[in-house]
């Protein structure tokens, strides 16, 4: 009776464990997989938004605020990634310490900005693999 039982069991029970690891596998690639789109789409937001209608030399209208961009939604999901280096041009310094104003003119410095906000968001996107 163990002859022809034994298979019978052994073969449930490898199926079950079989069907259990694929649908976990499964899942892991569907998670991976909303991810990656979710980061495209996040890519794509930060193009479209940031990147699509920056204009050169905008600045608002409080001049510890810095750059335009940074007061558009999109850049606070985007902060968190960018170097500090970048943060700190892209939103100006305040200092607590008083100091002698200073008048700085760089040329196309504002097209180097907007050359190294692409350049951030190029390597997230490297470093996420979307594609």
């Amino acid at each position: 009776m163990w002859v022809w039982l034994g298979p019978i069991i052994v073969s449930i029970f490898t199926g079950g464990v079989a069907g259990w690891i694929s649908a976990y596998l499964n899942l892991d690639v569907a998670i991976r997989k909303a991810r990656s789109v979710r980061r495209g789409q996040q890519i794509d937001l930060w193009r479209k938004e940031l990147l699509a209608d920056w204009v050169p030399a905008e600045r608002t209208a409080i001049p510890a605020a810095g750059h335009a961009i940074c007061q558009k939604p999109a850049y606070d999901s985007l902060r968190p990634h960018l170097s500090a280096d970048l943060i700190r041009e892209l939103e100006g310094e305040v200092s607590s310490w008083p100091e002698p104003q200073r008048i700085v003119v760089r040329m196309d410095g504002d097209i180097q900005l907007r050359r190294r906000v692409v350049a951030e968001i190029g390597a997230l996107e490297k470093a996420w693999k979307v594609t």
